[in-house]
């Protein structure tokens, strides 16, 4: 079996496992999804006035109007769909250009897929369920940007500038959290030169 196939069977198996068990064994909403909820059923202006004084981006709320909230099992099967389609779209976005190939990331994305905290985040009444696949979309559009050069770079810039921007509007600490790595790899890239050039000395 090639190794590309590892991620999509992963979750693939995890999918039909976990809308089993949400359909044979339906979960209440917890407390925070309750709020989050609370928020959503509010007249655009009042969650306007609500976000003021609760500092949340406003495009998860309006999302959640769109969903059959009343019905519990329902509203958790349509959020692990956006979650898994949105990690196959990062998926096919990263082997089109060879990106697990080259990096050898195959066996890493299937165990974050596996992850306690990949699973935790794709079910629940909450931002990660669109925030987390699109962080994985924005990380190997950047990935695929640094691998790119000349004219194709700049073109480039569009997508991971989108998503940039579409993570702002879902997830304050999704976008810090991006933020925060694009800054270390930045800070390596420059430094790059000189980590190899201490490595060589130390051998």
């Amino acid at each position: 079996m090639k190794l590309k196939y590892i991620p999509y069977i992963v979750l693939m198996a995890s999918f039909i496992l976990r809308v089993i068990y949400i359909w044979v064994f339906p979960m209440p909403y917890w407390y925070d999804e309750i709020v989050f909820i609370s928020f959503s059923k509010q007249s655009f202006p009042d969650l306007l006035q609500t976000l003021t004084a609760e500092p949340h981006p406003p495009v998860f709320f309006l999302f959640l109007k769109l969903l059959p909230i009343d019905n519990i099992v329902l509203t958790r099967t349509i959020l692990l769909l956006t979650t898994y389609l949105l990690s196959i779209i990062s998926l096919m976005h990263a082997q089109h250009y060879k990106l697990l190939e080259k990096y050898n990331l195959n066996l890493g994305i299937a165990l974050f897929f596996s992850s306690y905290t990949f699973l935790e985040t794709s079910m629940y009444v909450k931002d990660a369920v669109i925030s987390t696949p699109l962080v994985l979309i924005t990380l190997f559009s950047l990935l695929q940007l640094y691998n790119a050069s000349g004219r194709t770079k700049i073109i480039q810039y569009a997508l991971p500038t989108l998503l940039l921007t579409v993570l702002f509007f879902i997830s304050y600490s999704a976008y810090i959290f991006l933020g925060s790595i694009v800054a270390v790899i930045i800070i390596y890239i420059r430094r790059r030169p000189m980590v190899i050039a201490g490595l060589v000395h130390a051998l």
